[in-house]
C-alpha cells in the first residue's frame, strides 16, 4: 500500500469512526426521549390499512399480558406478514421466510388473536441500533443477544 492509499484509508476509517459515533448520538436522543410507538395492534390484522407498506422501523411484538416477547427491526410491513403466515401454516415457516420469533409464539399460544405488534418507522442504521440496545435493555423472552441488530 503506497502513501496516499494509505493516507485514504486513514481517512474513510476516521470518517466511518465519525459516522458511528453520530449514529449512537441520535439514537441516544431517541432512547432518552422515547420511542415514538404505534398503538398496539392485534397481530390477527396484520398490517392491512396501516399505509406501512416498503417502511423500515422497529417493532415489537407482546403477548396477551402487554408483555414484549419479541424486538426486530427491517421492512415492518413484511416482517409481521411473514409472523402472520406462520400462524397461516401452523406455525411453519412459509417458503424461505423465517422470523425468528413467530416459532415460538406459535408453540406457547397458537391463538394469534393473544398476540399484537406496535411499530416505529426509523431509519435502517437507526432500527438495528434501537433492536439492539432494546433486546439488551429488555432481554425479552424470544429473541436471542446475537439477533439484535448490526454490531455498529
Amino acid at each position: 500500500m503506497n502513501v496516499e492509499e494509505h493516507q485514504a484509508r486513514i481517512s474513510y476509517e476516521e470518517s466511518l469512526g465519525e459516522t458511528k459515533r453520530l449514529l449512537h448520538e441520535v439514537v441516544d436522543i431517541i432512547m432518552k426521549n422515547g420511542i415514538d410507538w404505534s398503538g398496539k395492534i392485534p397481530l390477527a390484522n396484520r398490517c392491512n390499512g396501516l399505509g406501512i407498506s416498503g417502511k423500515t422501523g422497529v417493532y415489537k411484538i407482546m403477548d396477551i399480558t402487554g408483555d414484549v416477547v419479541y424486538y426486530g427491526e427491517g421492512k415492518i410491513f413484511q416482517r409481521i406478514k411473514v409472523c402472520h403466515d406462520v400462524y397461516l401454516k401452523g406455525g411453519k415457516p412459509s417458503g424461505g421466510n423465517k422470523h425468528c420469533g413467530a416459532e415460538k409464539m406459535y408453540d406457547e399460544n397458537p391463538d394469534i388473536c393473544n398476540w399484537f405488534f406496535s411499530y416505529s418507522i426509523q431509519e435502517k442504521q437507526e432500527a438495528k441500533c434501537i433492536e439492539k440496545r432494546l433486546i439488551d435493555q429488555d432481554s425479552p423472552r424470544f429473541n436471542s443477544s446475537s439477533q439484535a441488530g448490526a454490531n455498529i
